[in-house]
């Protein structure tokens, strides 16, 4: 995805500082233009919020990105900011909870990932 020039933020409910710890022990964390979380204090803990705030802070159209997460939480955060959420399947929510949170796309695999990303992206491109 990087390679297709896309910028990927995380976008956790974890702890942002704990998250940026667990990319970095893993070698991850080059792979990411950004890495968000919640923070002390009980800021940005729901995933609307988080998401808005990425939005703003990188100066991101929620029109031209979308969410790719695993739970429910993911897709009626990236819904609620006016971006697409795209469910995978190989985490910890079931393809049942991912249809009814009414997620835009499901990816059954990982090596599937990047084309059903770019391929989403592309097809907003070529109608705006």
């Amino acid at each position: 995805m990087q390679q297709a020039g896309l910028r990927v933020y995380l976008a956790t409910s974890k702890r942002q500082v704990f998250a940026r710890r667990i990319l970095e022990h893993l070698a991850l964390a080059i792979h990411f233009d950004g890495i968000h979380g919640s923070v002390p204090g009980g800021e940005l803990d729901h995933k609307p919020e988080l998401l808005a705030h990425i939005l703003s802070e990188h100066g991101i159209s929620p029109s031209r990105c979308l969410m790719v997460g695993d739970r429910r939480h993911d897709i009626f955060g990236a819904h609620a900011v006016g971006m697409r959420g795209l469910g995978v399947l190989w985490g910890y929510g079931t393809r049942d909870e991912l249809e009814t949170a009414g997620a835009d796309r499901l990816v059954e695999s990982t090596p599937d990932l990047a084309r059903t990303v770019l391929s989403m992206l592309d097809r907003e491109q070529s109608s705006t």
